[in-house]
């Protein structure tokens, strides 16, 4: 992207959904989804035949942003578990005791053992 353009709506829905889930005790974006069925309820007696169409296409975006609020939760959760598993094998393993220093998370154990792995494929 260079330096005039403005980041595309997916960009800056993704930024507002993740700072709303990983900022807020409590968070909102995942009840966004709901608002096209909240207002199709109140505004169903006025579209006649266009009702059963209607709730098909509220549904479908209040199920496809249940899934992206999932998703997006999801890479968040793995991304501060990253986190902290990095934080513990620089400083948090050194307030156990000395036995426990050389100990690793589990996120390096993994690497290390999927990095034997690919070594002894080769």
């Amino acid at each position: 992207m260079s330096g005039n353009q403005s980041p595309s709506l997916y960009l800056k829905l993704r930024r507002s959904v993740d700072r709303d889930l990983s900022r807020q005790g409590r968070p909102m974006s995942p009840y966004w989804g709901l608002a096209p069925l909240g207002l199709l309820a109140f505004g169903h007696p006025f579209l006649g035949a266009m009702e059963i169409p209607a709730w098909c296409l509220a549904g479908a975006v209040a199920v496809a942003w249940a899934g992206f609020i999932a998703w997006r939760g999801l890479r968040l959760a793995k991304a501060h578990a990253l986190k902290r598993d990095r934080d513990f094998d620089r400083r948090g393993k050194f307030g156990l005791a000395p036995v426990y220093w050389g100990s690793e998370s589990a996120a390096r154990a993994g690497s290390r053992r999927r990095g034997e792995k690919r070594r002894g494929q080769a």
